[in-house]
């Protein structure tokens, strides 16, 4: 709201500006704010001077200022600049947030030490860390973030207790109301030396920013915010963290803060919502995993839990079919060799699980991308062969510190829909384009919305600059062409071996996810010595470019994410608990083992539950609890007239009266809903099947007929003239073509599989008997 309000160029004393605007005379330089007017002020003036000569809200609400759209700074800290400009950032701004979070860690620090003084002066207490928990993935929703302090005790057995934990927070509420300021200074190197231990200072050659709190210093990491105005916060959980030398045990507070306490309630409505959604709550209930101390930090899935787990990997099985993936299997165990040879042994040792066997150290794999180099690198390879695609569903293990495991989205042991396509650079884009494609298709079955990024090249990085800015280039291209100018650049950020995508889905509940990733690397093809015979004579062998992709990320995250998603709430197609029958009586149980039976023979999750000891009316409860998506209940009338009483989980106060071949029939329907056509023909087949709208800007789904659309199946070099196609991709999802007329793209489906090239609206296309016989496609909206 108050973004860009004020461009500064030169100034005045704070006095005079005020009084010069007030009677329309200027002193000093002009400036402009976004509304068109002028105001004029003088140099060395406070931001918060700035902002009361505007308005004394404008100068209540905000917290920092952001000085030449870069520098942030405290609103009550003189500008010592001539020229700059000036943003005021209010909490709703995520730098401000994040801002107001490391105030509060201040606040948190001085607490604990302040409590601890007094109750255990006999320990030494150090603040070790403090900051704020935002995840740059997520820092534009008010309810991802908080604020933490990192504590490390001389005592060693010393952990938080329940009562500390509320003696911390009775005065923090005591600090908070003295209205003691935060002031950041800066100090020599030797006074602070005398504050902090040698590791936590030693980045500073000369002076050291502090922040001072009631006589507590800590590192300075943000602009001080007043914070003597409403102060809203809670304490939310406490653990233990894993440090570094000389502090290796930690115990961590988070906390959450708002500026009003109204905030503080809203948030605390979301977290009980949110809580009900968690998705080890809905793991538990419906009894899809657990974890066990003996293998910490790997789950252990039921057999519910597997039925998802397996369609969610049958799912994508299909599509590599289609995509012209080919699926490997690699060892679990490489040899040290393998890890120096890619580097990963210098950067990553340490979350690697190593062991010595026949006077040889090996690892366990947390990543399969060196493995796939040894498959394109044990046989000679020819351009022909490219792009070779590979897909792995290999069981990964990664040394997570025990503090950070949380349930199934931060693990030790996993697997991820992984895969690596070796390509020429020619072919960089065009692979790019399945790639993106794919994770498209995949996040529209779920209904995810998503946001993309293109990180570039860091200042630390290998290879050549002019190879950097040629891929950089191309996958801007190809972004651009995929959703126009709804994708930012993420400067510097790229992995040192080349650029990436990053992909921010969004789920039901507003919360935000990097899960798929697309990224280009020069350098394995180059630390394995991968090459390619090439058809020139001139130049006989190049070396291929690697793409790294994945879209679930892990398949055990995504599983999280897909929980809270749908509130446990599954989609037909992916629920493990499809149909539960319920006999009336032990009378009916064999007649309802045969409806089971034949429900289970075409392929569904089907259950009984003839527990006697529960009357019907509570096996309906529990069924409807476990989210059986279809109850039968059999008794007397359904066996005599071969009619099932069917109670849909979605609309449980509204049974129907169908047959078994109705059931199974809508059964089928609900499954086509969300599962992709599954198509017989091969995707490389010579017959092409394609559906042309004629006028896809004025396409009305509710109101078409057959004169709106043109059905095609020919000849692929056929169409490809007739339509004056250049070429068509394996996947056959990628297709753009023009019709002559001013629409330029064209909407069109191969296979039954929709894409679209359209530069505006995305729309639904209605289901048609000719066509559509089993499939609904639905909307998907780009952030």
């Amino acid at each position: 709201m108050f973004g860009s309000l004020l461009r500064h160029t030169t100034a005045s004393r704070a006095s005079r500006s005020i009084l010069g605007f007030i009677n329309n005379r200027y002193y000093g330089s002009n400036v402009k704010l976004n509304d068109g007017r002028i105001m004029s002020f003088d140099t060395h003036l406070r931001p918060l001077d700035i902002a009361n000569s505007i308005s004394k809200s404008l100068a209540k609400q905000s917290m920092v200022s952001r000085i030449n759209n870069k520098q942030l700074q405290s609103m009550k800290t003189v500008v010592n600049q001539d020229d700059y400009s000036i943003e005021f950032l209010n909490f709703e701004d995520q730098d401000a947030r994040k801002c107001f979070w490391i105030n509060s860690s201040v606040i948190l620090g001085q607490a604990v030490t302040q409590y601890f003084a007094a109750v255990r002066p006999d320990v030494k207490v150090t603040i070790v860390n403090h900051g704020s928990l935002v995840d740059e993935t997520k820092a534009d929703s008010i309810n991802q973030g908080s604020f933490y302090v990192d504590i490390h005790f001389s005592d060693s057995q010393m952990t938080l207790k329940e009562e500390d934990i509320r003696a911390i927070y009775k005065i923090m509420q005591t600090n908070v109301k003295s209205k003691d300021p935060i002031e950041n200074q800066s100090m020599s190197l030797q006074e602070a030396q005398q504050l902090f231990p040698s590791s936590m200072i030693q980045s500073f050659a000369n002076n050291v920013p502090v922040t001072n709190y009631k006589g507590f210093y800590s590192i300075t990491k943000a602009p001080s915010v007043d914070m003597s105005g409403s102060f809203s916060f809670e304490l939310i959980k406490n653990s233990s963290v894993v440090g570094q030398e000389p502090f290796s045990l930690l115990q961590r507070i988070v906390g959450i803060s708002f500026p009003d306490a109204k905030q503080l309630a809203q948030w605390q409505e979301v977290q009980k919502a949110a809580a009900l959604k968690d998705h080890r709550v809905i793991g538990k209930n419906q009894e899809l995993f657990f974890f066990h101390p003996f293998s910490p930090g790997s789950c252990f899935f039921l057999p519910h839990g597997t039925r998802i787990y397996n369609k969610l990997l049958d799912f994508l099985r299909r599509e590599y079919k289609k995509r012209g993936y080919e699926e490997v299997i690699t060892p679990n165990i490489y040899n040290q060799k393998l890890w120096e040879t890619s580097g990963h042994w210098n950067n990553y040792e340490e979350n690697m699980f190593s062991f010595n066997c026949d006077d040889t150290k090996y690892s366990l794999k947390p990543m399969n991308c060196p493995g796939h180099c040894l498959i394109f690198a044990h046989k000679n390879r020819s351009y022909k062969e490219l792009p070779l695609r590979i897909a792995d569903f290999g069981a990964l293990h990664r040394n997570e510190s025990h503090g950070s495991l949380t349930g199934l989205t931060r693990v030790r042991r996993f697997q991820q829909d992984d895969a690596h396509i070796f390509c020429t650079h020619d072919m960089i884009k065009d692979e790019i384009r399945g790639c993106l494609d794919f994770m498209q298709f995949v996040y529209r079955i779920f209904n995810f919305s998503f946001h993309l990024e293109l990180s570039t090249r860091p200042q630390k990085f290998l290879g050549e600059k002019a190879v950097w800015d040629k891929a950089e280039a191309a996958l801007g291209e190809v972004l651009t062409e995929f959703c126009g100018d709804k994708w930012k650049i993420n400067p510097e950020d790229g992995a040192f071996y080349g650029p990436k995508i990053d992909i921010h889905l969004r789920d039901a509940n507003g919360k935000s996810h990097q899960c798929a990733t697309i990224q280009l690397d020069f350098q394995l093809p180059i630390r394995f010595s991968l090459e390619y015979q090439t058809d020139s004579l001139e130049n006989p062998f190049d070396r291929p470019v690697m793409i790294h992709r994945a879209l679930f990320g892990s398949v055990e995250r995504m599983m999280a994410i897909l929980m809270e998603h749908t509130a446990g709430k599954w989609p037909f197609w992916l629920s493990p608990r499809q149909c539960l029958i319920i006999p009336v009586t032990d009378k009916f149980t064999a007649e309802a083992s045969l409806i089971q039976q034949s429900i289970a023979s075409k392929g569904y999750h089907v259950d009984i539950d003839a527990n006697n000891s529960k009357t019907m009316g509570k096996k309906v409860r529990e069924g409807l609890i476990q989210r059986y998506n279809y109850i039968l209940v059999i008794g007397q009338e359904e066996v005599d007239t071969k009619i099932l009483n069917v109670k849909r989980r979605d609309s449980p106060d509204s049974d129907s009266k169908l047959s078994l071949d109705q059931l199974l029939l809508e059964f089928q329907e609900n499954n086509d809903k969300f599962l992709p056509i599954s198509i017989d023909e091969p995707a490389i087949s010579n017959s092409v099947k394609i559906l042309v709208l004629n006028n896809p800007r004025e396409y009305d789904p509710e109101d078409s007929d057959a004169s709106d659309y043109e059905y095609y199946q020919d000849d692929k070099e056929e169409l490809k003239e007739d339509f004056n196609i250049k070429c068509l991709p394996q996947s056959l999802t990628q297709l753009n073509f023009n019709d002559g007329n001013s629409n330029g793209s064209i909407k069109y489906l191969l296979f039954g599989i929709e894409s679209e090239k359209l530069s505006e609206n995305f729309f639904n296309i209605p289901e048609s008997p000719i066509f559509f016989k089993k499939k609904k496609l639905q909307r998907f909206n780009f952030e």
